[in-house]
């Protein structure tokens, strides 16, 4: 009997150790799944470089803006992550590349179709093997402009917006 109750002991702390190992394991690949989709940018961002578009799908080295860590660059990040994925519409020639930098020290290309006023903006992520497009707001695309103090460029806009 005493052998008996030495198994059952024995299987009832294998069950109970096994379904804490299962819970806490589901719990990693929540959070891991939700930091994943916390926004569109994989990490918080260290340093952001602007420059004028002078071709669609290559960055321009010549830099007229570089934001650091500050209030600025996190409106610009808030901003990017509020970004909609929409695959039906693509933007016109991008007016600025933008070289991010992650607090991580990755890097990542971006291209910035700055929508006039009332307009919405797209992000376009030119690493990628195909483009991702990312929409923000019209509310956002007036904070772009505050942000990179270029209102008196002239954009072009798509009427659909």
């Amino acid at each position: 009997m005493k052998k008996y109750g030495f198994v059952l002991l024995l299987l009832c702390s294998t069950l109970i150790l096994a379904s804490c190992g299962l819970q806490t394991s589901q719990l990693a690949n929540s959070s891991h799944a939700d930091a994943a989709n916390a926004g569109v940018l994989e990490h918080p961002l260290q340093q952001l470089s602007v420059s004028n578009t002078v071709q669609t799908g290559f960055i321009n080295d010549d830099i007229f803006l570089t934001l650091r860590v500050g209030e600025a660059l996190d409106d610009v990040q808030d901003i990017i992550n509020s970004g909609m994925k929409q695959t039906n519409l693509t933007p016109q020639m991008p007016h600025y590349d933008l070289q991010i930098e992650y607090r991580n020290k990755k890097t990542e290309n971006v291209q910035l179709y700055l929508g006039g006023e009332g307009k919405k903006s797209a992000f376009i992520f030119i690493d990628q093997k195909k483009p991702n497009v990312y929409w923000v707001s019209k509310e956002a695309t007036e904070t772009l402009h505050e942000v990179f103090d270029i209102k008196r460029k002239p954009v072009l806009t798509l009427d659909t917006h």
